[in-house]
């Protein structure tokens, strides 16, 4: 056991095995230290005001980001400070039990069933201890995770999500998002990615998304009382990670924006950046809202198309014009064979076009962005990305 963990509390000397997870798993309560109690953190009697719903998270290493020692939480907590939670770590899911004292504090040391060699006997190894704190007077919640075979720890840091009794969710609707690439295509991807998704009227964030490399994913959680949204994805087994907190706020060109750390692993023998990489998404998204049959879908209709990155040895741009009800109609340029295609009801797009500099037809997509009156996209080259762009005539 770290130092650091040992500050925080001494060990229940009955370790207590819960009967929940199944076999698989053994959660001994830890006993927490006892502090004073504040008046205005606790009711009187000495109890904490708990908070029931659903609380969502980060796991970050400290410093620098490590795959494979962050990830995300989510935590069901009921009036009684009995919880039931799961936490992702790299690619590696865990399930948590446990309860909260009288002073808003949990300790867990988790065990798994190890068995020997000839699977003849099995018996509990030590592998995680997880510490947990309500925050008094917010929706908040904080921690750490240790892993006891690796000797790390990671923090943790969550919102409780919204629930029936907060009423409907201000940010309720339906929006495009938009993840921007490098400037340096040559060593990580050029071109934009994106994503569309809803957020119901309890809170609830449905997310389809695709990075500039051509990784897919899709996510859903339960935004917190304030507009947070924590986003987590793993790649690569996790050695990869796409991971950060998106706020909701009413801005001048976002309606929800946030940076999110990306890094993909060294790869031999991938056809896209072997390498491998790490930088920050700065990603911002707004509200789209279904063009009728007589509105163009970004409000203008004179535009142009330009691709850059992605192989293409110098920016080319082609004449557009964008009629009412999503189509598009190419009026000449540097790029021969462009479609286009959009899906009124998301903002998502679609086409293809004959490569400037290899001849081959090269597929993009994109999402439409209101805010900006803009599309982005991406598109994949020979061995890079590049990125699709739809903007109204300067």
């Amino acid at each position: 056991m770290n130092t650091r963990i040992g500050t925080w509390f001494a060990v229940f000397l009955g370790l207590v095995t819960l009967a929940k997870g199944g076999s698989e798993y053994e959660f001994r309560p830890i006993e927490m230290p006892s502090q004073p109690f504040q008046a205005q953190d606790f009711t009187p009697g000495g109890s904490a005001q708990f908070t029931k719903g659903t609380y969502n998270g980060l796991i970050v290493s400290p410093g620098t980001i490590v795959p494979e020692q962050s990830g995300s939480f989510r935590l069901n907590l009921d009036n009684d400070g009995d919880y039931s939670a799961n936490m992702i770590t790299g690619d590696y899911s865990t399930p948590v039990y446990g309860y909260f004292n009288s002073q808003g504090r949990s300790g867990v040391d988790i065990y798994k069933k190890e068995w020997d060699d000839c699977y003849c006997y099995y018996y509990y190894r030590h592998v995680w201890t997880v510490l947990l704190q309500l925050i008094p007077g917010t929706d908040e919640i904080e921690g750490s995770v240790y892993h006891v075979r690796l000797n790390w720890t990671s923090d943790m840091f969550g919102y409780r999500g919204r629930r029936s009794g907060d009423g409907q969710a201000p940010e309720a609707g339906r929006y495009t998002l938009r993840l921007p690439g490098s400037t340096d295509p040559s060593t990580a991807p050029g071109g934009d990615g994106w994503g569309t998704f809803t957020v119901s009227s309890s809170g609830q964030v449905n997310l389809s998304a695709r990075l500039s490399d051509n990784s897919s994913f899709s996510r859903s959680v339960l935004i917190s009382t304030n507009g947070w949204w924590p986003l987590h994805v793993p790649f690569h087994d996790g050695t990869g990670t796409l991971i950060g907190w998106l706020k909701f706020s009413t801005l001048p060109e976002s309606d929800v924006a946030g940076d999110l750390f990306w890094a993909k692993p060294f790869r031999d023998g991938a056809q896209y950046y072997p390498a491998g990489f790490t930088g920050t998404i700065n990603a911002t998204g707004g509200r789209y809202s279904k063009p009728s049959s007589t509105e163009t879908a970004l409000g203008w209709t004179n535009g142009m198309v330009s691709l850059s990155g992605g192989n293409v040895l110098t920016p080319v741009s082609n004449q557009v014009t964008l009629k009412p009800g999503g189509k598009l109609t190419d009026n000449g340029g540097e790029i021969s064979g462009l479609t286009f295609s959009l899906t009124t009801g998301t903002g998502l797009f679609k086409g293809k076009f004959r490569h400037p500099t290899t001849g081959a037809s090269t597929s993009y997509s994109g999402v439409l962005h209101q805010l900006t009156a803009i599309g982005t996209g991406f598109f994949l080259g020979p061995d890079q990305s590049g990125l699709f762009r739809l903007e109204p005539t300067p």
